[in-house]
């Protein structure tokens, strides 16, 4: 009889989180499938996904965007994601590009029902997958090809072998522990943050600074390192002498050899500021976890957390550690913006979504117990809202990322005659660099230039000699980002006055919605 009601208590469980993962998934897939890649870096990682697995070949020069005649800069980012994308394309093509964000999803949710399941039983790990999966972070990035997901489900993998290495004592999951750290970092530098997350964790086991935790911290920190060692050591350091753009020991290889900058002109601001473009202390700590995790998850996750405080368990503490390091270390290392903090910090939702179901199985538990058959109603009559509430809401953000992703047709017009009408090696100025590298395969360059200031707020004369002495063929601009301020991520109209007013520029193509200048 107990075999059997443990047997429907659990695919009672399951069900619910069948219904729940599903309908999410398939959210995510439907608006990542609907879409073009397009969004931030999206079309970053199109550009590079797409030319590996065209030619077949590591990059020295970032794609589309490594140079001009006095600009250089060498390629020394993160590479894993990169390939995972250009085995897609070669695979599948870009629908299964596409759908690689929502599989990723899918595929780190289910570990986290694994691990917590083992953890805490199957209560804590249907409720700490729903909550996560739901997450407003996490499903931006099961719609957006980034790498984040990917760096996340590696975090992930590396945490819960580590768990295992250091419950069971096993050298072998240790080992595997540091493999999975290895490639977290070689998808993303904030991979490197689980080099002291691991001395912490044996540490929170063994309790002395003794041999074992030395030889325990060599076999994990080595592994990881090893599988690290080819690109940062071998293809960045050997090649271009710096390790990456890795925090305090790396930077990026980058070389200028035009003249100085010479207007004393300076931008009003990045964009016209406000919301999530604000830095996180700017948008405040409650608007942020609404933004990021939603306010109720947030405070569920925290009464979590003081409850895994309270406990005093070895796994506890190191779900604290996990989550404080991966969420607290990147926030200090930069004053974000509110919607790249929570990028940057993605994998310390895997914390919150654990910390949060550990704690609304508690409340299931003790409604349960509580009252008798008013309390087993009220027990399940909180499992279905909060669940179905959960999944509603991750559905929702996920329908309303498909607003994100779209641009007017015009640009897209703007390209094909592009493609179709200019040298392969023609360079463009646009703001939407990465987004038209991707749609229209050429050299785009916007702020990243040294002397960026210059052609945009320089007078007319000015901003021709600059643009010749990078070698600039063409600019294409969009109407829709053109502003009556002078902000780094627009077309101030005075720049756009310029071009149109002078004959140094021939407008060589026009539709509703862009304009293509070619610099005579």
């Amino acid at each position: 009889m107990e075999i059997r009601k443990e047997t429907l208590k659990n695919v009672a469980w399951l069900s619910l989180l069948f219904i729940c993962l599903g309908s999410i998934f398939y959210s995510e897939a439907l608006v990542s499938e609907r879409t073009t890649i397009l969004f931030g870096d999206e079309g970053y990682w199109g550009v590079l996904g797409k030319w590996t697995a065209q030619t077949m070949k590591l990059p020295t020069d970032p794609i589309y965007s490594g140079g001009t005649n006095v600009y250089t800069e060498k390629f020394t980012n993160t590479y894993l994601h990169a390939l995972f994308t250009a085995g897609l394309f070669r695979l599948g093509g870009e629908p299964l590009v596409k759908a690689s964000s929502p599989l990723l999803v899918l595929m780190t949710s289910l570990l986290v029902f694994v691990f917590v399941r083992r953890m805490y039983g199957i209560e804590a790990a249907s409720f700490s997958t729903i909550l996560f999966a739901s997450l407003p972070s996490v499903v931006t990035h099961g719609v957006l090809l980034y790498s984040d997901m990917l760096l996340t489900l590696f975090v992930l993998a590396s945490f819960v072998l580590l768990h295992r290495g250091l419950s069971g004592n096993s050298s072998k999951h240790l080992l595997l522990a540091g493999i999975f750290g290895g490639l977290a970092m070689l998808t993303k530098e904030s991979g490197f943050l689980l080099m002291p997350l691991y001395a912490l964790a044996i540490l929170t086991f063994d309790k002395k600074l003794d041999a074992p935790f030395l030889k325990k911290c060599a076999v994990v920190a080595g592994a990881a390192l090893l599988v690290a060692l080819p690109w940062y050591g071998i293809h960045n350091y050997l090649q271009f002498g710096t390790l990456g753009s890795i925090p305090i020991v790396g930077s990026a290889v980058v070389e200028y050899t035009g003249t100085g900058l010479q207007s004393a002109a300076e931008f009003a601001g990045r964009t016209a500021g406000g919301g999530t473009e604000a830095s996180v202390t700017g948008y405040g700590l409650l608007n942020y976890a609404s933004f990021a995790y939603t306010i109720g998850v947030f405070f569920l996750a925290i009464g979590g957390f003081s409850y895994m405080a309270y406990s005093k368990r070895k796994q506890d503490y190191l779900w604290l550690l996990f989550t404080l390091l991966l969420f607290a270390i990147p926030l200090y290392l930069g004053n974000w913006r509110a919607e790249d903090a929570a990028r940057f910090t993605l994998p310390a939702a895997l914390g919150f979504g654990a910390a949060a179901g550990l704690f609304c199985s508690e409340i299931y538990k003790n409604l349960r117990t509580f009252g008798g058959t008013a309390g087993k109603i009220a027990a399940v009559s909180f499992v279905l809202v909060l669940t179905l509430t959960t999944a509603l809401t991750g559905v929702a953000k996920a329908d309303g990322l498909a607003g994100i992703k779209v641009f007017p047709q015009g640009f897209y017009d703007g390209c094909d005659w592009i493609r179709e009408n200019t040298p392969q090696d023609a360079g463009f100025m646009t703001l939407w660099s990465s987004r038209a590298a991707y749609h229209c395969e050429r050299d785009f360059y916007w702020s990243h230039l040294p002397d960026f200031n210059d052609i945009i707020l320089g007078d007319a004369d000015l901003t021709y000699t600059k643009l010749n002495e990078h070698g600039i063929d063409y600019i294409y601009i969009q109407k829709f980002s053109i502003s009556f301020q002078p902000l780094v991520e627009s077309y101030p109209l005075e720049f756009v006055r310029k071009l149109e007013d002078t004959d140094k520029y021939e407008n060589v193509y026009e539709n509703a919605d862009v304009i293509v200048f070619k610099v005579k």
